[in-house]
């Protein structure tokens, strides 16, 4: 006997309740991803990062088919759930020992050449030359410029290395607030989407995300996380620009694409995230 079920707010993911236990099956956006993860999660929880695993046979092969994903069901709150900084400061100790520990994977070529909407949007030289004019053609938002004119000046300041490969690894490329759970165990990173990018994507997407919920790091947490990172303040600031622009502009980008309406109320909440950045930047 079996019971499956989407899971809230995912329908195009089910959580299937056996005898054996709970587990979630998902499709994710490439084939690729299943046989990338599965290296992840290994390395992961050897290491004493808690990770879901996925399923195999008694043989060691995956237990997937058609490119689904089987893994287990681990529960907790989100993140967002629990606010305060506290666990604020806890998660960016948790994200710095997390993407150390993916930098010793390597990264298939497949994953370095994808190019699409999403992967487009956060290349700095995109952001710069075709943000203002994605603005430009939704006046009705009357959205304030000077904080996204703030950021777009950090970025192009920003080192080099946020437009070459130096300093790139594979890193979670889309984590948020409902990627990260909390339980008497501690945190744990899920939904893990690969991309090849510099290693402070994950801090630039937390702290968008910590603003985005009310849930802001002073200057001194974010001085701190670029120090455990190895990075200088010049390429922490850039990089947290860069994110906060990037989620601002995936609405736009993805409405010009598509020839559909513009969500304004993201819109907006995005924007206020890139207002809050600026006033943290020296």
């Amino acid at each position: 006997m079996y019971e499956s079920r989407p899971l809230p707010g995912h329908p195009d993911v089910l959580r299937l309740t056996c005898a054996t236990g709970d587990f979630v099956i998902k499709k994710p956006w490439d084939p690729l991803d299943v046989e990338l993860y599965s290296r992840v999660e290994v390395r992961l929880n050897d290491l004493g990062i808690r990770q879901a695993r996925q399923l195999r046979t008694s043989a060691g092969a995956l237990l997937a088919s058609t490119g689904h994903a089987v893994q287990e069901f681990l529960s907790g709150e989100v993140l967002a759930d629990h606010p305060g900084p506290a666990l604020t400061r806890r998660f960016l100790t948790h994200l710095a020992e997390y993407d150390s520990a993916l930098a010793g994977l390597a990264v298939p070529a497949e994953l370095a050449a994808r190019d699409s909407v999403w992967t487009r949007v956060v290349r700095p030289g995109y952001l710069i030359a075709e943000l203002p004019g994605l603005l430009a053609r939704q006046p009705q938002l009357g959205l304030d410029r000077a904080p996204i004119d703030r950021l777009l000046g950090v970025l192009s300041d920003g080192p080099d290395r946020l437009t070459s490969t130096a300093g790139r690894q594979l890193v979670h490329g889309d984590l948020g607030p409902d990627n990260v759970l909390a339980d008497r165990a501690g945190l744990v990173i899920i939904d893990f989407t690969p991309y090849h990018d510099s290693v402070l994507l994950g801090l630039g997407s937390a702290v968008y995300f910590f603003q985005l919920h009310g849930q802001d790091p002073t200057r001194a947490d974010l001085e701190a996380s670029f120090a455990s990172y190895g990075a200088d303040p010049a390429a922490g600031w850039a990089t947290l620009a860069r994110e906060a622009l990037r989620r601002l502009a995936t609405p736009f980008a993805a409405a010009a694409e598509r020839g559909t309406g513009l969500d304004e109320t993201a819109a907006r909440r995005r924007h206020r995230a890139v207002a809050t950045l600026a006033t943290l930047i020296p």
